[in-house]
């Protein structure tokens, strides 16, 4: 059985509280799934629309 992961990765520096940082490696690992799984996607600031932010 083949086994594959997607990872979503951020940098601590880049988040002000845990909620931020988890939520900054959650959209991450969305973005990985998104593009056809099995990979590693990095979250970088400019990734950051303000969508949905209030």
């Amino acid at each position: 059985m083949p086994v594959t992961i997607s990872a979503g990765v951020c940098s601590i520096s880049q988040a002000t509280s845990v909620n931020e940082l988890l939520r900054n490696a959650d959209q991450a690992l969305y973005s990985a799934k998104q593009a056809g799984r099995n990979q590693i996607a990095p979250r970088v600031r400019s990734q950051d629309t303000g969508a949905g932010e209030s």
